[in-house]
């Protein structure tokens, strides 16, 4: 079970497919296992973390937007083929989820 978050620059560019990135945007994407809810049978629920990836996009000083990639928590994550994925092919995975915004 994973959830992606993010802040209003992130669900901005979310919401146009990714295709632009500004300075500033922030998102963590967090795995957890889960685990069968007991009071409402067939259901799931989070349970223990098993990873968190942090993206924030940054300004370089020639005024270019890039992306930076840290793994906060857990293992280096394997991909389909079974080797660990790259940081460029992490940014890539992330970037395939489609957003879901609570209203305020």
């Amino acid at each position: 079970m994973s959830v992606l978050y993010g802040n209003q620059l992130a669900l901005q560019a979310a919401l146009s497919d990714y295709q632009t990135h500004q300075p500033g945007e922030h998102y963590t994407l967090v795995v957890y296992r889960q685990v069968g809810n007991k009071y409402w049978y067939g259901s799931y629920q989070n349970g223990k973390l098993l990873s968190a990836e942090h993206l924030k996009t940054i300004s370089s000083p020639e005024g270019e937007t890039l992306i930076q990639y840290n793994l906060e928590k857990g293992s280096p994550i394997k991909g389909k083929s079974g080797k660990v994925d790259t940081e460029q092919q992490r940014i890539e995975y992330i970037f395939t989820h489609r957003p879901s915004a609570f209203p305020n």
